[in-house]
């Protein structure tokens, strides 16, 4: 009858649910097996030397492969270690003694290869213990950062220096940033001839210091793509004190971070008008 179907049906189903769970659970372990596995990231797993005192020192227990690939360490090499073999001399073995304690650890730290060479790493370890295996149990994930940094010091070696070429400059400029309409930068050879000071340039918009009468042509010409690098002309600017000087302009245009920006050249001829007009 129906209620004895219900019966059976609920009597399988409770046999069956127990391996049902063991095939849930041994999908998830093969899943994070292959994560580990194939990871770019190194992923090393600490545990107290002896399992029985949580205090003990901690050792390496495992490494995925990626950590061979960055350290240059075999896993043979590094199981059974202390982490302080990954670590550079210096001020980042303090962090062993926030790594000691099973705090959460997250920061940026300097580490050393097998051959000795240094590199720099993100490092997160979380604490993974379990009630399988006594004392406590650290999984640290590393990044290798050392090209990020790399690149990070290029870009500010290249900004100092561009910063250097910019403010030197004996003739004046103003960086100019295409879309909004504003000045990022001006160096001190803009500020000498203008009258405004960096603050006020920078919180002006790019047509505050054309000439009345030139504002519709400056408009026009903003309407239109950027073109290359060149001359745009002579053009009237409007000085701190209100007076007007000539300008002599040429436009650099280039992209930065995605924003288009553009260098402008002002050159006063002002007095070489006069004196031709005298002629």
């Amino acid at each position: 009858d129906a209620e004895g179907v219900a019966e059976r049906i609920v009597e399988l189903a409770e046999k069956v649910r127990p391996a049902l769970a063991r095939k849930l659970s041994d999908d998830r372990i093969a899943w994070l097996q292959s994560m580990v596995l194939n990871a770019d990231d190194a992923t090393i797993l600490m545990m107290p030397d002896n399992t029985a005192d949580p205090e003990s020192p901690l050792r390496i227990a495992y490494v995925n492969p990626a950590t061979t690939r960055i350290t240059g360490y075999e896993a043979e090499e590094l199981t059974g270690q202390p982490p302080a073999i990954l670590y550079a001399d210096g001020a980042e073995l303090a962090a062993l003694q926030e790594l000691a304690t099973g705090v959460t650890l997250r920061r940026e730290l300097r580490m050393r290869r097998s051959d000795g060479s240094l590199f720099w790493a993100d490092i997160n370890t979380v604490s993974a213990a379990t009630n399988s295996v006594g004392g406590r149990q650290i999984v640290a994930i590393l990044r290798d950062t050392t090209r990020r940094r790399e690149l990070e010091q290029a870009l500010r070696e290249r900004e100092r220096t561009f910063h250097l070429m910019f403010s030197g400059a004996p003739v004046p400029m103003m960086l100019m940033d295409i879309k909004a309409q504003r000045y990022a930068e001006v160096n001190d050879a803009a500020v000498a001839l203008f009258g405004y000071s960096r603050e006020q340039f920078l919180a002006m918009s790019t047509e505050a210091i054309r000439a009345p009468e030139e504002i519709a042509r400056f408009k026009a010409m903003m309407r239109t793509p950027v073109p290359e690098s060149g001359r745009r002309g002579l053009w009237r600017y409007i000085k701190a004190d209100g007076s007007e000087v000539l300008v002599d302009v040429a436009v650099h245009p280039f992209d930065f971070e995605s924003r288009a920006m553009a260098i402008v050249v002002t050159v006063d001829v002002t007095e070489q008008k006069r004196i031709e007009e005298q002629i």
